[in-house]
């Protein structure tokens, strides 16, 4: 009895006649295509928000931190009535994973699946040209398969049309009757009868293994595949090995060997091995025979997996693992009527992958009440036509980098009706970046909209677009595109009106004007003048909220050596028209502009010349081996892998480590390097970090040589750079293949691209850090000071001296609240510690209550608890209240460059979480200050000092934009450990990165490199922005004032101007002998006599703070007195 519903079932033998095809026609019609429908958005869940409609930012009712995951994202969007598709990403405690969930509804009388293939059993094709011409609307992957041999699946499967393949035995299996679905196990079984009434039990039916003694049949469903394959390899059969074909039941011819199938229409053939080929061999032609493969079960379709994830609501027990992987699993709830399929991306730093016993977890969490393991690894594949699109894409991100050639696939179809003809319609951005359902103001968005038929697949029809609301226009307003302008900042959108009642909204944010522009590559680099390279322009607001820019609204500027063209809506394609060289590419958009570098051609560069070969290691997984020196094929040194790929069936590696890693310079487009090759198959692989921290590898062909070979390694687009190479790997990922192998590898080369002039860059000045002006009237002001960095082992040092003076300032300005954000001490010990708890006790004592938040430093040589028997816990939160409400202040704990590599992993991170859904209801909370000492983002150009898990912090920085966008309440983070002052915002969200205050500083002087603190100004009553924030309604709500130390102070002026004469300023401070300009982000109060700080008045003289412009307006004295930390400083100028 299959576990899960309880069906009354009988088995069903298949006598084996003329067989039907497994791939037959359409299940329904294919919807009319429609070649200019734009693709839908990513299904990568990212940039939020505005990445995905907002009314698709839900999870189709699965809670995806059931286990205490955190910074989970979630989207879901129909694709065809019943069938929905939910991307996720999240973090589980074995790193950050990404999956996506097809759930399909069997209620619904449209929707119906099927099992297909390639047209041939023993054969692969992806997943996309598995659905080709099929009218398929989704699919996933199938069972395992005979990979890198006959390609066949290893176990059942049974389409609408018949049993494709079986093998002897039960497995667990997905199974479809009556509309129902059951998950569990199914057995099939066979039999031979001779002419002497003899059976013999069959192994299997299209089977691409034959155990010892074992017969097989196979049909022409099995394809032109040899069957060699079955029994060994081809060109190495062991023998005894016998064969028959029959027809009709009648054997018509006998022989040895396996061989071309040659199965003639309506025959097959018997294939059997030792013991089996014996009664195969004894046949002869013009003998009758009986064949019948069956199954246990009735079912209309089945396929199976490995193991049973799931049996009766709990995870099922003894499942076998093999590590972190890309998943595929499919489960049914306890209906029978709601199918789950799952996949899990896996090895890379987005997505780790999951352990089987995990995925069983995560499958009961979405509700199966049943479900099992399919294929995955490299063969994880979905597959989706997407709501409002005419053609299936690939949702899920492949192992491997491409979508892998499978054995079968379990595909979803939709019969419902009207398909081709419009019954409703949709209109979206044209655009599928994210974001694009933002528009900043005065700029453009491009619409487009469409019928959409019964299925939910686009219809052609034209139509009329509105805007909702005047915070839009729309011009070219009829047909299925039309462009809508930002008018004023808030929620608006744009109609598309189909006539007979067939309406749709794309909702667009209006964000603020342009405040600056990004783009996404700053170096492109050819290896020629073939190829292309798309460029995409990103534009944020006053507020740091970014809205993609499309070309109608840009202008470029390219220097000789490339073509630029427009790429839709979406940016431009940047083609080289040179053999080798640079140019340099500007995209600007009013005043604002970013900068591109082409690098065309290719010089080579040595990574290894194995010189130091002695010193180079050996690793392994699931294997044994060696590495030695070598000579290679000319001569020069090189390395020696003897490995032993026998001792398991799971995926082995042979590895050759560096010394040390050993980083690439430039911009590599591939790696090459010689391999005297074994004939093996083995897979070489170079594993490499790219600048971002993301580990992976860069393929190179399977061994199939034997001898010296260059292979060439791919970098792919848009890596991150620097490459630094860690390990030279060779893989063996078939299961059914063993053996002992023996390569050799020399020169590894580096083909990089030649050095550009580089790109400049706008500086951007966040107003959150005041540049004239003061904070010390706020009603709530904390003070924050950080990277000092002393030790106990000298107590009277310079650092220690300078942590007491900017202690004693803050003392004296009396702030509400003193946040020492990290580093106060460069070690761990317990004298360190405790030398800081004395300094604070003496510097600051009860006079201001303060907050001690540990830095990378607090965990220098000691570990957390060291820091805790001190100082308390390392991440709390607490309220700051102040007229006009509470501020809630969130402290985490970053002291291993990450939020989740601490002691207590993700947990401060659900905390955070579980604090911000209190923060948006608490009436009391009008803002939250999350104080952290490692940024997200680092502001200096070599990005040294962030988090080091990059996907951490932009999940986090989206969370914290979410926050703000969705409750109306304000948030802001501020930071340490750069060694630099400075001030930004990202999606809403204002950023303080506080300097040092003992320590030499990072940065140049005049780019934030100066000692001293900052005080955060808050006015808890401006806390509350609502839905639609202007720009600058963050910065009524928090700025922050930093206070330089001051030696000396310098204003020169000069002494006479002529009245209409203008002068730009540069006042300075020095401290400790360094020269820093009194400019963003030194605050600074300017004040005087006879002197205008704005476009009024009738002064002697106006200045402007931010630009340091003194124009002289009539005749008369004026003096200017500047202020900093404190000290002040004047000049007088005499107009004329």
């Amino acid at each position: 009895m299959l576990r899960g519903v309880l069906l009354r079932r009988r088995p069903v033998v298949l006598t084996l006649l003329p067989a039907a095809a497994l791939v037959g026609t359409a299940l329904v019609p294919p919807g009319a295509a429609r070649a200019d429908v734009p693709p839908a958005p990513s299904t990568a869940v990212s940039l939020a928000p505005g990445g995905i409609p907002p009314t698709q930012q839900e999870s189709d009712g699965y809670d995806f931190t059931a286990h205490g995951e955190a910074l989970a994202t979630v989207s879901t969007r129909p694709v065809a009535p019943g069938l929905d598709l939910t991307s996720y990403q999240r973090l589980e405690s074995g790193g950050w994973n990404r999956g996506t969930v097809l759930t399909a509804d069997l209620t619904e009388k449209t929707l119906a699946m099927d099992v297909r293939d390639s047209g041939k059993v023993a054969g692969v094709a992806p997943v996309t040209q598995q659905m080709q011409d099929t009218g398929a609307v989704a699919g996933i992957n199938g069972d395992f398969f005979d990979i890198n041999a006959s390609g066949a699946p290893v176990g059942i499967a049974k389409s609408r049309t018949g049993i494709a393949n079986t093998v002897t035995g039960t497995r667990p299996a997905f199974q479809l009757v009556g509309g129902r679905a059951v998950v569990g196990a199914l057995t099939s079984s066979g039999t031979l009868t001779t002419p002497d009434g003899s059976a013999h039990p069959l192994a299997g039916f299209n089977t691409p293994h034959l155990p010892t003694d074992g017969i097989g049949v196979y049909s022409a469903l099995w394809g032109d595949t040899t069957l060699d394959y079955a029994v060994g390899t081809p060109g190495s059969v062991p023998e005894p090995v016998a064969r028959a074909t029959v027809v009709g039941g009648v054997v018509t011819a006998v022989g040895s060997g396996a061989g071309a199938p040659a199965v003639t229409e309506g025959g097959q053939v018997l294939l059997g091995r030792d013991a089996g080929a014996a009664v195969v061999g004894a046949l002869q032609v013009g003998q009758h025979v009986d064949v019948e493969v069956g199954l246990s079960e009735d079912v209309d379709l089945a396929l199976s997996g490995a193991d049973q994830l799931v049996t009766d609501g709990a995870v099922a027990s003894g499942i076998s693992d093999d590590g972190l992987h890309a998943r595929t699993a499919i489960g049914v709830d306890r209906s029978g009527t709601r199918v789950i399929a799952l996949t899990v991306d896996g090895l890379t730093t987005a997505s780790v992958g999951m352990k089987r016993t995990d995925l069983a977890v995560l499958m009961q969490s979405l509700g199966a009440w049943e479900a099992i393991n399919l294929d995955g690894g490299g063969s994880s594949t979905m597959v989706a036509r997407i709501a409002g699109t005419t053609t299936p894409v690939e949702v899920n991100t492949p192992q491997d980098g491409t979508e892998r050639p499978v054995s079968n696939s379990l595909l979803f179809f939709s019969s419902a009706q009207p398909q081709g003809r419009p019954v409703s319609a949709q209109s979206r951005p044209v655009s599928t970046r994210a974001g694009a359902y933002t528009v900043l103001t005065g700029l453009h968005r491009t619409v487009f909209g469409s019928g959409v038929d019964a299925a939910y697949a686009a219809a052609e029809h034209d139509g009329r677009f509105t805007a909702t609301n005047g915070r839009l226009t729309v011009t070219r307003g009829r047909g299925d595109e039309a462009v809508a302008t930002g008018r004023r900042t808030g929620p608006s959108g744009v109609t598309f009106d189909a006539g007979r009642g067939r309406t749709a909204t794309a909702p667009l944010t209006v964000l603020g004007p342009l405040d600056h522009l990004a783009v996404d590559r700053a170096t492109i680099p050819f290896t020629g003048r073939d190829g292309s390279a798309p460029v995409r322009l990103t534009g944020y607001d006053a507020d740091g909220r970014p809205s993609p820019v499309e070309p109608q609204d840009v202008r470029v500027e390219a220097e000789p050596g490339v073509v630029v063209t427009p790429d839709g809506a979406d940016g431009f394609t940047i083609t080289p028209a040179t053999a080798k060289g640079t140019a340099l590419v500007r995209f600007q958009v009013g005043d604002h502009w970013a900068e591109t570098q082409v690098l065309v051609g290719l010089d080579d560069e040595t990574v290894a010349g194995f010189a130091d070969g002695a010193s180079w290691t050996a690793a392994s997984d699931r294997a044994t081996g060696t590495v030695t020196t070598t000579t290679g094929p000319s001569g020069e040194p090189g390395l020696r892998l003897q490995y032993d790929f026998t001792r398991s069936t799971a995926t082995r590696g042979m590895y050759a480590v560096p010394p040390a890693p050993i980083t690439v310079s430039g911009q590599p487009l591939e790696l090459s390097m010689w391999v005297k090759g074994d004939g093996s198959g083995a897979w070489p692989r170079i594993m490499v970090a790219s600048g971002d921290g993301t580990v992976s590898n860069l393929d190179g062909p399977l061994v199939t040589w034997t001898g010296w070979q260059q292979v060439t390694f791919p970098v792919p687009a848009g890596t991150a750079m620097p490459l630094t190479v860690s390990r030279i790997r060779f893989l063996e990922v078939r299961a059914d293949t063993q053996y002992q192998g023996d390569v050799s590898v020399a020169d590894l080369v580096a083909h990089v691209s030649p050095p550009g002039t580089g790109v400049t860059t706008q500086p951007v000045h966040d107003p959150v850090v005041l540049t004239d002006g003061t904070v010390a009237d706020r009603p709530l002001r904390v003070a924050v000071l950080s990277d000092g960095q002393f030790v106990a082992r000298d107590p009277d040092g310079e650092l220690l001296q300078s942590v007491r003076e900017r202690l004693r300032e803050i003392v004296a300005a009396k702030p509400d609240y003193l946040v020492i954000d990290g580093d106060l001490v460069d070690e761990a010990s317990p004298a360190d510690l405790a030398l800081a708890e004395q300094v604070l006790d003496e510097e600051v004592a009860d006079r201001v209550p303060w907050t001690y938040v540990p830095g990378n430093h607090e965990v220098m040589g000691g570990p957390i608890t060291n820091f805790e028997a001190v100082f308390g816990p390392a991440h709390t939160t607490r309220l700051l209240s102040a007229p006009g409400g509470g501020t809630r202040l969130i402290t985490l704990n970053t002291s291993s460059l990450t939020l989740h590599g601490n002691d207590d992993g993700k947990q401060q991170l659900v905390d955070l979480e579980a604090q911000l859904q209190q923060a948006a209801t608490d009436p009391d909370t009008t803002g939250v200050l999350v104080a952290m000492h490692v940024p997200m983002d680092d502001p200096l150009a070599d990005k040294a000092s962030q988090l080091t898990d990059r996907l951490e912090a932009q999940q986090l920085q989206d969370r914290l934009g979410r926050f703000r966008a969705q409750t109306g309440k304000s948030v802001a983070v501020v930071n340490g450990h750069v060694g630099v002052f400075d001030g930004s915002s990202a999606q809403g969200v204002s950023v303080v990165v506080n300097g040092n205050s003992g320590k030499t500083p990072a940065g140049n002087a005049d780019h934030g490199g100066f000692r001293g603190w900052t005080m955060l100004g808050i006015d808890p009553a401006r806390g509350i922005v609502g839905r639609a924030p202007e720009p600058g309604d963050r910065t009524a709500w928090l700025q922050a004032e930093t206070h330089p130390a001051v030696d000396s102070l310098q204003l020169a002026v000069p002494a006479t101007l002529g009245r209409g004469s203008v002068v730009t300023l540069s006042p300075t401070l020095t401290q400790s002998g360094v020269v820093v300009p009194v400019a963003w982000p030194v605050s600074a109060q300017w004040s005087g006599t006879g002197v205008a700080f704005d476009e009024h008045g009738s002064a002697v003289v106006r200045y402007d703070a931010a630009t340091g412009r003194l124009t002289a307006l009539r005749a008369g004295t004026a003096t200017l007195v500047l202020t900093v930390n404190g000290v002040t400083t004047s000049a007088t100028v005499t107009v004329t």
